[in-house]
């Protein structure tokens, strides 16, 4: 299946224009002054990640202030490669070879002269989420893929162990943070599916727009896969949740493949914590499924850094709560409530200490920001085709097939 979204498929291609790019970032950046180029970009936290030695993957906006439009321009046509696709092995490259976990080649965080950290300032690119001028912007495009469950089933039953590719399930807390987080809306641009988890959001759009947006909320798809695709000897990965829920699963399904790994709380503030689960994955691939459980952003921000680093091959889902769901951990709304786009509210009066700022102080934000946002329908091929990256026809493709967008100036109808 050919759609929007990343999946690593090497050719011989693939190894000239890496062993490329590697020269490039070795010989043509000023490493010894990248750090005061950061700042001058006005990247002071992409400065803080790389002297912490904690670097994630750059997004395409960052590449741009670093290195220049015009280098990259230059750099694309010496490879024939479009642009977005540079982008993202430029992006791929650099993670690998300035992470102090990744491929040696360029001086590391020790080898940069900065100023002294103090205690507490410890932060990557993605922390802090909510910062940054990105919530000024006065459109933000979000591309839904047009897929529905029975599709995507039908896709995932399909995609094997050879390539690595991942899902996202975004819904109103999603979006929010969309909205403020630059290298956020990056995790999603190259994902391969964004399957949109919110009925509530999906009615909002229909009540002011008459526009329908196909839902596949990530707790539904997770439970499908285990009762209609998945196998018992199928290689599975569970991250997040108990040891409890796994054996609860293994018992339910007859799995004798799912293997589980329970990352610490807020183990992104440690890249020892972060490097021990990417090294847990990556050495259970080639996986058939890998169920990311640890909460947003965390599991996106995994799913992204297993494809910049290219060793991981399965498909990769971002579910959240579901295996809480699946395993009878916490127990799901009536079927009328989900269909009705109240599953929240059943939700926030079950479990009010957790979720009340989630749902009553934080997700209105949702009203004031829809303004902003423009949604595209973005199409999928068929089910027998592989689901992989088609960056440089995927504007192309979202124009030909005719997608559906969403207006700012129309969302206005829901603030009137």
């Amino acid at each position: 299946m050919k759609t929007r979204g990343m999946s690593w498929n090497h050719t011989a291609r693939d190894d000239n224009c890496r062993r490329i790019i590697e020269e490039f970032v070795r010989t043509q950046i000023d490493w010894p002054g990248i750090v005061q180029r950061m700042e001058e970009c006005g990247l002071d936290r992409l400065a803080k990640s790389y002297t912490n030695g904690t670097i994630e993957p750059l997004c395409g906006e960052q590449l741009h202030q670093l290195l220049g439009t015009g280098t990259l321009r230059a750099l694309a046509a010496k490879l024939d490669l479009e642009p977005r696709e540079l982008v993202c092995r430029l992006s791929a490259t650099l993670y690998r070879m300035m992470n102090p976990h990744g491929v040696s080649g360029v001086p590391g965080p020790s080898d940069v002269h900065h100023r002294t950290e103090g205690p507490g300032e410890r932060a990557s690119m993605y922390q802090r989420a909510g910062e940054g001028p990105s919530m000024d912007a006065k459109v933000i495009n979000v591309d839904i893929s047009d897929c529905g469950l029975d599709q995507f089933l039908g896709m995932a039953a399909k995609f094997g162990t050879r390539d690595f590719g991942y899902v996202v399930t975004p819904n109103v807390d999603h979006l929010i943070r969309y909205c403020a987080d630059a290298p956020f809306r990056e995790i999603y641009r190259y994902a391969s599916l964004v399957l949109l988890d919110s009925r509530f959001l999906a009615g909002l759009l229909k009540m002011a727009t008459g526009v329908s947006l196909p839902t596949c909320p990530g707790s539904d798809l997770t439970a499908a896969l285990f009762d209609s695709v998945i196998s018992p000897d199928d290689p599975l990965l569970m991250i997040g949740g108990t040891a409890e829920q796994a054996d609860v699963l293994r018992r339910q399904h007859r799995l004798q493949g799912l293997r589980h790994f329970n990352p610490p709380m807020k183990f992104f503030d440690d890249p020892t914590a972060v490097e021990d689960c990417l090294d847990f994955i990556e050495k259970a691939s080639p996986f058939r499924f890998c169920f990311l459980a640890v909460g947003c952003p965390q599991q996106e921000r995994l799913a992204h850094l297993l494809m910049a680093r290219e060793r991981a091959r399965g498909l990769a889902l971002c579910v959240g709560g579901a295996m809480n769901f699946l395993t009878g951990a916490e127990r799901r709304a009536p079927l009328w409530m989900q269909e009705c786009g109240m599953e929240w509210l059943y939700r926030l009066v079950n479990n009010p200490s957790r979720l009340a700022h989630r749902y009553l102080v934080r997700g209105p934000r949702i009203f004031f920001l829809l303004p902003k946002l423009k949604f595209r329908l973005s199409p999928v091929a068929p089910e027998s085709a592989q689901m992989v990256v088609d960056h440089a026809s995927r504007d192309s493709s979202l124009e030909a097939c005719g997608t559906s967008v969403v207006e700012p100036s129309i969302t206005q109808t829901l603030l009137s």
